[in-house]
């Protein structure tokens, strides 16, 4: 409170920059001590890689700690070469320096570059490896500090995970608190092409899933730690097959409120036009994809709600699904008892999911303003029995929790409502405010399907069979996927080709910027400067550097080697005498009286007239 944070945040920042300190001093060192690259970026290195390693995403740094390595190399192998040329008395060009920096930083934009757009090795098997084995230990130290940072697990802004978060390849739950802080920022504008629209009103239907999760710890929510990654290119689907009963989608998403973590879509993600990971819980669960752009497209699976069909589902769910049957011991007795009465009279898994859903809808009133539920309470058990008001995420972790308990698999999805149309852009408007979260359930041969128990939003309607034939749908999926690899692979040679061109220009302008300021150091007038200049280009033009000639005899050698190149251009006579006066004028500046010498102007315009002259020989 009071806008300073608590000791043990400032603790941990300090320590944390303590180390970048350390890192760097160390790098600088280890530089001047042994000329070596290798050995200054080495504890650099390792902490960057370890950071990777936890996290998810930020290969944005690959490139830059890519970039830094090859121009030290390059560097200190210089600075290596140079005390051994003085050391043995060589004598070299101060210019080389330039030229060989010039090439470094050529080489280090290549490396990073390419190595941001090579794929990245996959390191899946490392990080369930590693969680195997230290899953259990660091949950419990989590569990034992975690009351000292309370502050900083409970942000007051947004809904479960915010939308926002790197999903936990750490166990680190993601907690039900107090009020969120919705606000009227644009988050979002969705384009959809919906091959089975249905009724006018099927906008209300869509939800924006990004993540979802798994495990509910009695607190909130997280994912296990031993997730299995994905690498996808554009194009690629993250499914073996396709599900034939659902609705293709084509989805177009520009993000106005920065660059989003996740990748949403309505219902099942399957492939984008973007590099992305699948992360997933077993080999067919999706918990979520990455974006980390702006814009992309994205092809989806939307579930048909058929309740007929649903409410003939079969209830042998496979093994697969266990993760999302586990209850922890905080959820209490009168929490299930409560989700048996009220399903006593259902007699299929879909009955009893619409009957705690409409309980929920009429026995408990939506609001925002609540207060953060005590530290040693089961949140759902503190939501129906006592808070008995309160927010989307928990009614949807009710739902999920009296879901289980019930022996249905269920997990809780969180992304945005479908937010308002724009009618003129045929677009969705998504604001913060859409923030939402939902239960899904599992269907044997229908997959997961979203229901919708908080009063604040329509219900998901039953809908009839899809009108187009399936063999159609499965066909103009294959046929999306093909066209998204094409737009991935397009976008990514125009962003790659982009950084490229721009990386060669920035070099090309600073080589110039360079050269014109040892020109400028070397001349005392303008006179000098337009000199040689001309001197600089003359090698292409067949005028190699004769410094013991006087201006007029170069003047001379320059009229033989353009008349022999250029007998018979329109532009020559013009130009030679541009020359011959820029000759002379020379001259006159450095022997002439003060009162006798020519205006200073007058040799840029000089110049600016050869140098027009010199680029029209070449034309045709």
């Amino acid at each position: 409170a009071g806008g300073s944070a608590p000791i043990h945040t400032r603790l941990l920042s300090a320590a944390f920059f303590f180390a970048l300190w350390l890192s760097a001093v160390w790098a600088g060192w280890a530089a001047f001590r042994w000329r070596s690259a290798l050995r200054a970026l080495l504890i650099p290195g390792l902490l960057l890689g370890g950071v990777l390693f936890f996290a998810v995403g930020g290969y944005f740094w690959i490139g830059v700690f890519l970039f830094a390595f090859v121009l030290l190399a390059v560097s200190l192998r210089f600075a290596q070469a140079r005390l051994d040329w003085e050391a043995r008395g060589v004598d070299y060009s101060p210019e080389l320096g330039l030229e060989v920096w010039l090439s470094g930083i050529l080489i280090a934009l290549v490396v990073a570059l390419s190595a941001l757009a090579m794929p990245s090795i996959r390191v899946s098997p490392i990080t369930d490896a590693f969680w195997r084995v230290w899953a259990a230990p660091y949950a419990q130290v989590e569990a034992r500090i975690g009351p000292l940072f309370s502050r900083m697990q409970r942000p007051p802004r947004s809904l479960i995970g915010g939308g926002s978060v790197s999903p936990a390849t750490m166990p680190r739950a993601h907690l039900l608190g107090g009020k969120p802080e919705l606000t009227e920022r644009l988050v979002m504008t969705v384009w959809v092409d919906d091959p089975d629209p249905g009724a006018p009103a099927f906008w209300s239907d869509y939800r924006w899933r990004g993540p979802t999760y798994a495990r509910y710890t009695g607190q909130g929510w997280d994912n296990p730690p031993a997730l299995t990654v994905r690498r996808l290119g554009p194009g690629d689907a993250w499914l073996q097959t396709l599900p034939a009963d659902r609705r293709p989608l084509r989805q177009e998403f520009r993000f106005q409120a920065g660059r989003p973590y996740w990748l949403y879509a309505q219902g099942e993600p399957v492939a984008a036009d973007i590099g992305s990971r699948a992360l997933l819980l077993g080999e067919d669960n999706l918990l979520g994809m990455t974006a980390g752009v702006r814009r992309y497209e994205v092809l989806s699976q939307a579930p048909v709600f058929n309740a007929d069909h649903l409410r003939t589902a079969p209830d042998d769910y496979p093994p697969a699904l266990a993760p999302y049957l586990d209850l922890p011991e905080t959820v209490t007795q009168r929490t299930r008892d409560l989700a048996a009465r009220i399903t006593v009279d259902a007699r299929t898994p879909y009955d009893r999911a619409i009957a705690i859903q409409e309980y929920l809808r009429m026995a408990y009133p939506y609001t925002l303003d609540i207060e953060p539920p005590p530290a040693d309470v089961d949140v759902v058990d503190y939501f129906l029995f006592d808070l008995r008001q309160s927010y989307c995420d928990y009614y949807a972790s009710a739902m999920v929790v009296m879901a289980r308990s019930l022996g249905i698999p269920a997990r809780l999805a969180v992304g945005y409502a479908p937010g308002e149309y724009d009618a003129r852009k045929d677009r969705l408007v998504v604001r913060e405010k859409d923030g939402h979260s939902w239960p899904e359930l599992y269907f044997p041969g229908y997959g997961w399907i979203p229901f919708e128990p908080t009063p604040a939003r329509p219900q998901f309607r039953p809908q009839p069979q899809l009108q187009k034939p399936r063999q159609a749908n499965k066909l103009d999926v294959l046929e999306e996927l093909r066209a998204l690899r094409l737009r991935g692979w397009r976008n990514q040679i125009v962003r790659w080709g982009s950084w490229l061109l721009a990386g060669l220009a920035a070099l090309l302008l600073g080589r110039w910027a360079w050269r014109e300021w040892r020109l400028r150091r070397l001349v005392d007038n303008a006179w000098q400067l337009a000199w040689l200049r001309l001197a600089r280009v003359g090698p292409r033009y067949g005028m190699p550097p004769a410094p013991w000639l006087t201006p007029r005899e170069l003047a001379g050698r320059w009229t033989d080697a353009l008349t022999a190149r250029y007998p018979d251009h329109p532009a020559l006579p013009a130009l030679l005498a541009d020359i011959h006066a820029l000759a002379a004028g020379l001259e006159a500046r450095a022997y002439a009286p003060p009162a006798r010498r020519p205006d200073d102007a007058e040799a840029g315009r000089l110049w600016r007239k050869i140098r027009s002259g010199l680029w029209r020989l070449r034309l045709p």
